[in-house]
């Protein structure tokens, strides 16, 4: 059997490849979380298997990404994957490559693209997806090796400004005045009070429907997301197996999303469009924003409300792995580095309790 389950509730897949260049018999296996992976991960083998024929160690890397790389990543990746590496492709990594042999391409190249690329995240995003292009390549026989593998010199991260992409409310009394600015406001203030309240992702928000929220449970389940695409927006699953949670659910979240969906049925989205569809990502960001320049508001953003609910759960003392579980990350370094903040404004709390311990 190719895919089966195993005693730890793990699946493990199986698949042979081929022979190696000694002759013996190329079996891959490989063990994921899910079913799902295992049959994606056995897709992408098989694919591979089958492509071989015809691949050429004198190939460019364009011609490879389209005859055998992109098609094995069309069937095997959602939308919004696609998307990114299409762009990183087009902008990044083609016109570097495109018309350059697997054996041409050498660490300093790499190197030019890196510099090329102006910024530390975009850098690493390409050159990432440039070394899996080249490792599928060394897989398939049309590369030797990978030059893209090993140590680069990134551009430097630049520091962000504070209040970059959108202002960070990072006390829990600082959330309760938006909160309560924003009763009677519809669509916006589900926004806020899942945002402030739960700390979920924009696409997590969007992809809430009212059967998710648990109100005898006291509970919100987290299922699915709403992205936006180049197919047009679409729902998909959440970002991570661990992205799959249920969050419990305050008395001030309970109470008010009981009257803000009361007339809505189960299968309903619980942000709306006028036409009373799902919002959209886009529409959802614009009205917050005018609800929000038009009140005179912190500009807060849907992504910013989530670091702010991170951030005013460690400003009250809440564990950082729980809030890590909370948000559904799979690593504690997650939330330290992208989603807890500290304002300069916030520091002179720290210096008044030093203070408290130390005077007379």
């Amino acid at each position: 059997m190719a895919i089966k389950k195993i005693a730890n509730g793990k699946w493990r897949v199986q698949v042979d490849v081929g022979t190696t260049w000694k002759g013996k018999r190329d079996r891959r296996t490989k063990t994921v979380r899910s079913r799902r992976e295992a049959e994606q991960q056995e897709r992408e083998w098989f694919a591979g298997r089958d492509r071989l024929r015809g691949v050429s160690s004198r190939m460019t890397l364009k011609e490879y990404v389209d005859k055998f790389w992109w098609p094995t990543k069309e069937n095997t990746l959602q939308q919004t994957s696609l998307d990114s590496y299409e762009q990183d492709l087009r902008l990044r990594i083609l016109p570097h490559f495109a018309n350059v042999e697997f054996a041409k391409i050498d660490r300093l190249a790499v190197q030019q693209m890196i510099n090329d690329c102006g910024t530390a995240s975009t850098a690493k995003r390409a050159r990432d997806l440039l070394r899996a292009i080249i490792n599928d390549a060394i897989d398939s026989g049309a590369a030797a090796s990978n030059p893209a593998a090993g140590r680069f010199v990134f551009p430097r991260q630049q520091p962000k400004d504070e209040d970059a992409g959108g202002v960070w409310l990072t006390t829990f009394a600082e959330h309760r005045t938006l909160l309560m600015a924003a009763q009677g406001a519809g669509e916006v203030e589900k926004i806020i009070l899942i945002g402030l309240c739960f700390g979920l992702r924009k696409e997590e928000t969007l992809g809430l429907d009212v059967r998710d929220l648990d109100f005898n449970a006291d509970a919100l389940h987290v299922r699915r997301a709403y992205v936006k695409s180049s197919a047009g927006n679409l729902e998909k699953v959440t970002k991570t197996q661990l992205s799959e949670r249920v969050l419990p659910m305050s008395e001030y979240a309970k109470t008010r999303l009981q009257i803000l969906v009361a007339d809505l049925p189960p299968d309903s989205p619980v942000c709306l469009s006028r036409s009373g569809e799902r919002l959209s990502p886009s529409t959802a960001t614009k009205k917050l924003r005018r609800w929000l320049e038009a009140n005179g508001q912190p500009m807060v953003t849907m992504q910013t409300l989530r670091h702010s609910f991170a951030s005013a759960c460690i400003d009250a003392g809440v564990d950082i792995a729980k809030v890590s579980a909370w948000l559904g990350h799979t690593n504690i370094t997650t939330t330290l580095n992208r989603y807890v903040k500290t304002r300069k404004k916030d520091l002179g709390a720290a210096v008044a309790a030093m203070d408290a311990v130390m005077a007379p």
